[in-house]
């Protein structure tokens, strides 16, 4: 017979306790693995121009006309910093100038955990350098006016809050260098 030699004070380890050693160790370094790769995956299409472009489809959807979003940046959390660059909002055809809106940079914060259960809560919202472009046509359109782009109109009527408390908490609103131009032909 073989003998073994164990270290003093300790019992013998058997077969099965080895191989259920081995399973665990196996479960958990699978489990590891595929953790490391979601959140690489998550990364990398949170970091990539595909986000970009589902965001600006769905605000060209929601307000009916083209937007654009230059760079999208995140600094994960619980509660998130969202930082959005170069972001525009064309005009509609008639207008003086292509955009309605053009922010430089929008920051925002976001709390993660109340998102989950459907409420948006910014505590920080800042626009720096914001331009915003309000205007009055020659037979009294409204730039602003959803009428003006009605496929927009159905999507507000659909996102609109039931009631106050549905709408966007928001903790700071801090606005910087911004511009606001109102042309109405009528008034010189």
């Amino acid at each position: 017979p073989e003998a073994r030699l164990e270290p003093r004070g300790s019992a013998p380890v058997s077969a099965s306790m080895r191989r259920l050693a081995r399973i665990a160790a196996w479960l958990a370094g699978g489990l590891l693995l595929l953790v490391v790769v979601a959140a690489g995956a998550l990364w990398i299409v949170l970091d990539s121009d595909w986000l970009r472009g589902e965001l600006e489809g769905h605000a060209s959807d929601y307000t009916g006309r083209k937007t654009t979003v230059g760079r999208i940046d995140f600094d994960w959390g619980a509660t998130t910093s969202v930082r959005l660059e170069q972001v525009a909002i064309a005009n509609v055809a008639w207008a003086k100038t292509p955009h309605m809106l053009k922010i430089e940079q929008v920051d925002f914060d976001i709390r993660l955990w109340p998102l989950l259960k459907g409420d948006i809560v910014l505590p920080r919202l800042v626009l720096r350098k914001p331009e915003v472009e309000v205007e009055v046509g020659d037979r009294e359109q409204l730039n602003w006016s959803m009428e003006e782009t009605p496929v927009a109109t159905g999507a507000v009527k659909a996102m609109e809050p039931d009631s106050r408390s549905g709408a966007p908490a928001i903790g700071r609103l801090e606005v910087t260098e911004g511009k606001l131009a109102y042309r109405d032909p009528r008034r010189k």
